[in-house]
């Protein structure tokens, strides 16, 4: 859901780890889906109250949950450097599930074995400006970094001026 339900030569290309999930304290945490190019990739993770107790949060204005953990770390087996980006979000609000969902860059190539690890997950309070823990707990979890690119190469060559100087176009890739 959180990669969109219609473009079927993009859900196509999503790896889906299989079987790689953590259980502990009454949450499930599960690497459901990967997708990406050679230097970026994006992690939907599944957390799922075990006992069936549906998340009651609401989304902010972005529609991001206003949950965290303490500490996460997702290694994606690169040697150099790398960035990004998390959020919570429910795709299905009244159930006993939210996504957990996270977009890694890095300047090398990504594959390989990647490693997941998640502790204590806290609730922001915007009231009193705290974070308080919901569901304190270690989950970690291993799956292969596996999808097929879906970038898509955009013909180059073009020459063009701007403020006098000239530039050519030597590539150009795009990528969800």
């Amino acid at each position: 859901g959180v990669f969109g339900g219609g473009h079927t030569e993009i859900i196509d290309r999503i790896g889906r780890p299989v079987g790689a999930s953590a259980s502990g304290n009454g949450l499930k945490v599960t690497a459901d889906a990967i997708i990406g190019d050679s230097h970026n990739a994006c992690i939907v993770y599944t957390i799922e109250r075990e006992d069936g107790t549906p998340f009651d949060f609401e989304p902010n204005e972005f529609g991001y949950l206003p949950l965290h953990f303490q500490s996460q770390w997702t290694d994606l087996n690169v040697l150099g450097g790398s960035h990004g980006s998390a959020w919570f979000t429910d795709n299905d609000p009244g159930d006993n599930k939210i996504q957990f969902v996270e977009v890694k860059s890095a300047d090398v190539p990504l594959g390989g074995r990647a490693k997941a690890e998640f502790h204590d997950l806290c609730y922001f309070n915007e009231e009193t400006g705290e974070s308080e823990p919901l569901v304190e707990g270690d989950w970690k979890l291993r799956f292969n970094v596996d999808y097929e690119d879906a970038s898509v190469q955009v013909p180059a060559g073009q020459a063009f001026t701007q403020d006098g100087m000239g530039f050519t176009v030597t590539g150009i890739s795009l990528s969800p």
